[in-house]
């Protein structure tokens, strides 16, 4: 409802994006015939660490304050 309403659409994955939720969303909207303007936000396959969740966070780029910038983006 919401991407028919505004043509966007942004996942975000606390894990690898390959191969996983954004792909399985851009997958069913690819069969479904929806289009829109789609970004994902995740972590690139690659070897991670573990540590404190916020500081992780904002390393591999899915912090609260990017996720809100990339929203910001797609909105433009």
């Amino acid at each position: 409802e919401s991407v028919a309403k505004t043509g966007k659409l942004l996942c975000v994955e606390e894990h690898v994006l390959a191969g996983g939720f954004a792909s399985a969303v851009s997958e069913v909207f690819m069969k479904e015939g929806i289009s829109c303007r789609f970004d994902a936000i995740g972590i690139e396959d690659m070897f991670t660490e573990s540590g404190p969740y916020e500081p992780l966070l904002a390393k591999y780029g899915i912090s609260a304050q990017n996720i809100a910038d990339h929203a910001r983006s797609l909105c433009k």
